[in-house]
């Protein structure tokens, strides 16, 4: 695609799929290469599905890594500029990007523990995203909300609780 000029296609390419590959490789530096380049030559202004694209994988790499805390500030602070560009009003991206969301304060949330300012401000995330993906009553949404609610019970020692929501997650991701 560089090799044409086609810019739009190799942004696209990079900021959804290659640094995904890298990872999965287990090449968190790599991954993040890849982000930092995916967006370079494409514009700043804005706030486009690229640029959400990226910021997926920014918090997933963070997630990898195992913070968190990162993880869900850096969600936090591009959530406005991503809330401005209308992309939130697109319903698989609504509830993909709440989800996220609610992964990260998750994340977060079991580095900062129970009583922090930041805690709450996190936990107050994991219940906005499970009523955000809720809400839509999609059949992908549901059992990934589970997911997060099992994760928030296991967080709050509710074990009996999480095991109920894992069975109910892996029932519907099997429908």
């Amino acid at each position: 695609m560089r090799a044409r000029g086609d810019l739009y296609g190799e942004t696209n390419l990079r900021s959804r799929i290659t640094w995904f590959l890298k990872l999965m490789d287990g090449d968190l530096d790599a991954a993040r290469r890849e982000l930092e380049v995916a967006t370079s030559a494409w514009t700043h202004q804005g706030f486009h599905v690229q640029h959400y694209w990226q910021l997926t994988g920014e918090v997933e790499c963070d997630l990898w890594q195992g913070d968190g805390v990162a993880a869900w500030k850096r969600a936090v602070t591009r959530w406005p500029a991503m809330a401005g560009s209308l992309l939130l009003r697109v319903e698989f991206t609504r509830v993909e990007a709440w989800l996220m969301r609610g992964r990260a304060a998750l994340a977060a949330l079991t580095q900062l523990g129970h009583t922090s300012s930041d805690a709450r401000a996190a936990r107050g995330d994991v219940h906005e995203a499970l009523r955000m993906a809720r809400r839509e009553h999609l059949a992908w949404s549901a059992p990934l909300a589970d997911l997060l609610e099992a994760g928030l019970a296991a967080h709050d020692a509710a074990n009996e609780q999480a095991l109920e929501l894992l069975r109910s997650a892996i029932a519907g991701c099997r429908r």
